[in-house]
């Protein structure tokens, strides 16, 4: 999966869950799988054409140089076909409380209209910042519910917090 841009789960040519992230780290690319197995979606990862350092560090420093500098980065292929999917579940880590821009130059990219955004973080910290505001200001979903912190969601909550907006 890790090499693939787009995972189709099951055999239906569209679904109604896609699972868009920012693979980020180990832990947000399983925690994205998981997700996507639990609920059944496709599963997408967001790529930079410039990639990023993988030390965390160094990565974290370059995030928050591209938002004070105001660097939306080029996304890496082509976005998904989102018209079959109904439900857009957006995973980033959160860094100094933001959505990083490559996540926000996704969603300016993505037509979302009629679409629900379910959008979770990683993040030790148990408040979620300003990324909420970061994601009403760039997305035209119909619906755009609160980020949450999947580090402290168990499966049973996940599934719950996915029928909210039903």
């Amino acid at each position: 999966i890790s090499d693939m841009d787009l995972w189709k789960a099951g055999d239906s040519l569209t679904a109604e869950i896609l699972v868009a992230y920012f693979p980020s780290s180990h832990h947000m690319r399983r925690s994205a799988e998981s997700i996507a197995a639990l609920s059944g979606g496709d599963l997408y990862a967001i790529r930079a054409i410039a990639p990023y350092s993988e030390r965390p560090r160094s990565m974290k420093r370059e995030i928050k140089a591209e938002r004070k500098e105001n660097i939306f980065p080029s996304l890496h292929g082509a976005l998904p076909d989102l018209s079959g999917y109904r439900k857009i579940i957006l995973g980033f880590p959160l860094i100094s409380g933001r959505c990083p821009n490559l996540v926000r130059s996704f969603l300016r990219q993505s037509d979302l209209r009629g679409k629900i955004l379910y959008p979770y973080c990683i993040t030790r910290f148990r408040r979620i910042g300003n990324c909420n505001e970061d994601l009403q200001s760039e997305c035209n979903a119909y619906l755009v519910l609160p980020c949450r912190n999947v580090d402290r969601m168990d499966q049973s909550t996940i599934r719950a917090w996915l029928e909210a907006g039903e």
